[in-house]
């Protein structure tokens, strides 16, 4: 960054900026790993970050060679790793949980570095907003198997989306959503959606109770009870 620019925006403008251009694409690259690797997209982020750094900084001659490209390539080494286990992360586990975890080593430093009471305010905000993070209710992305069949069960994404087949063989897709240890899953239309309705899922540890509201005037089917699998 141009040292004049850096002079004029306030430094908590850009840590705001960095943290925008960081989770906000976290959250966008969920919705791919559907079709790629974790490590995949993590990569394409890298190369991403890469091209755009030297288009809008070229660094000179002498940063290619001796100790400042060392100092570079292991800052590189250690941005590339810490991306790769992030991604891998945010697809098994939701976002803001990972962000959590993510963001208990800078809380750490900073309370270590701290100071001033300002600064100390300024830790526990953060420590707080992170305990907050972690305490959003039991994971619930994953495979969790139908108790008594192997070829029954459902597959829940990180990214919101789910898969999956109930008795007697009926195919299922959708969208869910968590509210503590209740989970809503709404199917997709189709003929699933008009048997099974809107289900509801109640998580207990490593057991899910599931209840399919039926169609319209039908009396509620009897309460399913799903395993999760343990990857």
């Amino acid at each position: 960054m141009p040292v004049a620019l850096g002079r004029r925006v306030p430094a908590p403008v850009l840590f705001v900026l960095g943290g925008l251009s960081m989770y906000v694409g976290a959250a966008l690259a969920i919705g791919l790993f559907d079709r790629l690797a974790p490590s995949a997209v993590a990569v394409l982020r890298l190369i991403g970050a890469a091209a755009v750094l030297l288009a809008w900084r070229r660094p000179p001659a002498a940063a290619w060679r001796g100790v400042r490209l060392g100092r570079a390539g292991a800052f590189a080494l250690a941005t590339a790793l810490m991306n790769l286990a992030f991604y891998e992360a945010i697809a098994r586990m939701p976002l803001g949980t990972a962000v959590a975890v993510e963001f208990c080593g800078p809380v750490a430093v900073a309370a270590v570095a701290s100071r001033r009471p300002r600064d100390v305010a300024a830790v526990a905000l953060a420590a707080a907003g992170v305990l907050g993070a972690c305490q959003s209710g039991p994971q619930v992305a994953g495979k969790w198997e139908l108790v008594g069949s192997r070829d029954a069960g459902l597959e829940i994404k990180g990214d919101g989306s789910f898969q999956g087949e109930l008795p007697p063989n009926v195919k299922l897709q959708g969208k869910w959503e968590a509210n503590g240890s209740d989970v809503t899953f709404t199917l997709v239309d189709g003929p699933a959606a008009r048997l099974l309705g809107k289900l509801t899922g109640k998580i207990d540890g490593d057991t899910m109770t599931l209840l399919a509201a039926g169609p319209p005037g039908a009396p509620p089917s009897s309460a399913l009870t799903l395993k999760r699998l343990k990857s």
